[in-house]
């Protein structure tokens, strides 16, 4: 167990040095690999640490906190529609998977993130806000 413990924080470490410098504000990704082929994304705010997005059927928002590689997210809220069952699962695991993000990662226009070393969602870059 301590064994697990020392791996899964020297994970977060090779993170940490490069989480400040690719600030997440003002951009939107989509999950690269969404279960049951659900539209999945999540943006965010610039200037706030509020994020947003579509969750297969819903659209759903919150707030995250950063703290090096670090990231927490707390859903606030969403839309409650209903969908077909097989988008409406998707949706589900993904709540569920973003409640449990613990760290991530931003390079090259790939956002990653990890619920633990073995468990990870990766989503790319469809708009920057920036370059607008």
């Amino acid at each position: 167990m301590m064994k697990n413990i020392l791996c899964f924080f020297t994970f977060l470490f090779l993170f940490a040095c490069s989480a400040d410098a690719n600030r997440l504000d003002g951009k939107e990704f989509v999950w690269a690999d969404a279960p049951n082929g659900a539209e999945i994304t999540i943006g965010f705010e610039r200037g706030e640490n509020g994020f947003y997005g579509k969750a297969a059927v819903n659209r759903y928002f919150g707030t995250y906190k950063i703290e090096g590689s670090n990231i927490f997210f707390e859903v606030i809220g969403s839309t409650m529609m209903m969908g077909p069952q097989e988008l409406m699962d998707a949706e589900m695991k993904y709540l569920q998977s973003l409640s449990n993000v613990k760290a991530f990662k931003f390079s090259n226009n790939v956002l990653e993130l990890y619920m633990n070393e073995q468990e990870k969602m990766v989503f790319e870059l469809i708009e920057n806000m920036d370059e607008n």
